[in-house]
């Protein structure tokens, strides 16, 4: 039996919009500075943002492939992906990158998808760390949104 495509495509369009409905309410959160804990708990909207996205990224990824993949590191599905579809992804998050002003060369791209490839993982989980983490926030949702158009594309 193949994987099913569509609903890896379209599970990952439930995250992908779970994540913009979630940075709408952070940018709120961010402009509104009368009531602190209310941008308090705005703010902390940014981990479920970027869990959202990551995992929208992994099914969008996963939705391209040909065989079932049980990983979530970004970094090790994107290899997997055709050459082809790999190149698409990788013009439209440089395009996006700097869009926002942010430097995204062939090598900041390849640092930027292996720094983040296990943040899904990572923040799933950020409440049980010790040490501190990060993410690359930009780069993350040019990848969900890059992601999403390329493997939009490929089921048309």
């Amino acid at each position: 039996m193949l994987y099913n495509h569509k609903n890896s495509l379209a599970s990952g369009n439930i995250f992908k919009t779970a994540c913009s409905i979630l940075q709408n309410e952070l940018q709120k959160g961010i402009n509104d500075k009368k009531d602190c804990k209310k941008v308090n708990m705005q703010c902390a909207l940014f981990v479920p943002i970027i869990v959202n996205a990551a995992f929208a990224c992994e099914l969008f990824f996963k939705s391209m492939l040909t065989q079932k993949v049980r990983k979530h590191k970004l970094d090790e599905l994107f290899i997997k992906l055709d050459t082809d579809i790999q190149e698409n992804i990788r013009k439209l998050v440089k395009n996006k990158m700097m869009d926002k002003k942010l430097k995204c060369s062939n090598d900041d791209f390849d640092n930027y998808l292996k720094k983040n490839g296990d943040v899904f993982v990572i923040w799933r989980y950020f409440f049980e760390r010790t040490d501190p983490i990060s993410v690359d926030f930009q780069f993350v949702i040019s990848l969900m949104e890059s992601a999403y158009e390329v493997a939009k594309e490929q089921k048309s």
